[in-house]
């Protein structure tokens, strides 16, 4: 059994026996009221007789004790001493008091100013008589229904908690097939597996799996059928193809090392002041020169990379606004002993897209001379 069905049988259980503990707690608290009740009367009774007899008869109690026997639901009165009863007094001719004797309940209660003489007093049960009454039938008719009701209410909840975690359970089953391995075991996806966007996930990528596997297949069976023509071409087909995939690996590993190999020397030339700078003049129709366009280039072993070979690759590797800020400080103070000239500095759009890098190059610009501020083009 799964923790959910567990945790549904659990919660299950202890509502009815919350609600059997409530009944039987309400049945008891009534049992035990009607019993305390009965003693504070039948005490109150032995205390009244007990004053009463100090200044009257027994034969004299009759009147107000008869009086009083409805108000305490009191059947039978008599006092005693040891076995003589020399007072006894009865609400009516209840011949259920000798063939029903469980339906009344008997206080003795001995009185303090009459030594040796006790007060018997003989109550219908409250309890019993309304559990055998129609009203009490009908009321723990009721209240057993409810009981049935709410039992039925509880075992449908139990279902149905059962029918929602069941396709949780499923899916459960389905993940723990695939982690142990056996993809090709997985039961068939059930309509109920919750939650439904990871079982169609799952069933989308073992789909794939199982796709690509057969196309494994299929690639390597026809390999070998050509490989298995004759002994002469069937070597030489499998010779290339080994040929060829250990060209491809090592193409993709010659060019993981050729890009730590560039990556290192971006860093190392922007470590040592930056690329080399050359300028490039852009002359008008009258043959006057208008300006002039800074170029870039690095050393790159024994021969120069131009700034479209390198720059890429500092965009790519996220060295465009270090690069930048490098470029615009250096041909700033250039300008300073070209006045006459004007410049224009190449930037990238990557760091045109930063604010921190806009910002800084505002602060440089507001920095120069105003005449200087025209001879600079970004």
């Amino acid at each position: 059994m799964r923790l959910t069905t567990k945790l549904s049988a659990f919660i299950t259980f202890l509502s009815i026996l919350a609600m059997l503990l409530m009944l039987v707690g309400c049945a008891f608290s009534v049992f035990r009221f009607s019993q305390q009740r009965g003693e504070q009367r039948a005490q109150v009774l032995a205390t009244e007789v007990d004053q009463a007899l100090l200044v009257q008869s027994p034969d004299q109690l009759h009147g107000w004790i008869t009086r009083l026997m409805p108000i305490i639901n009191a059947e039978q009165i008599q006092l005693y001493s040891g076995d003589h009863i020399f007072f006894s007094l009865s609400r009516h001719e209840n011949l259920m008091l000798d063939h029903q004797p469980n339906r009344f309940i008997q206080f003795d209660v001995p009185l303090i100013h009459q030594p040796g003489v006790n007060v018997r007093v003989v109550t219908l049960d409250p309890a019993r008589t309304w559990l055998r009454s129609i009203i009490g039938t009908y009321a723990m008719g009721t209240v057993s229904t409810v009981v049935l009701v709410m039992s039925l209410l509880l075992f449908i909840l139990h279902r149905w908690l059962r029918r929602q975690w069941r396709g949780m359970e499923h899916l459960e089953i389905c993940a723990e097939a695939i982690i142990d391995g056996e993809r090709g075991v997985v039961p068939k996806r059930n309509l109920d597996e919750w939650p439904p966007r990871a079982s169609r996930a799952l069933d989308v990528l073992l789909t794939d799996l199982k796709e690509a596997g057969e196309q494994r297949l299929r690639t390597d069976t026809l390999i070998r059928t050509f490989a298995a023509q004759d002994g002469r071409t069937g070597l030489n087909n499998r010779l290339f193809f080994d040929s060829q995939l250990a060209t491809l690996l090592e193409d993709q590993e010659d060019a993981g090392r050729g890009s730590v190999r560039r990556r290192t020397l971006l860093e190392n030339t922007l470590s040592r002041g930056g690329p080399r700078l050359s300028q490039k003049p852009a002359v008008n129709i009258e043959g006057k020169v208008q300006h002039r366009v800074m170029l870039t280039r690095i050393f790159g072993g024994d021969k120069e990379v131009l700034a479209a070979e390198y720059m890429p690759l500092v965009q790519q590797l996220g060295m465009a606004d270090s690069w930048d800020r490098q470029l615009v400080t250096r041909i700033a103070a250039l300008s300073e002993l070209w006045p006459e000239e004007t410049l224009v500095i190449p930037v990238t759009i990557d760091s045109l897209l930063h604010r921190s890098f806009v910002l800084w190059l505002q602060n440089i610009l507001l920095q120069c001379p105003k005449g200087l501020k025209k001879a600079i083009f970004i």
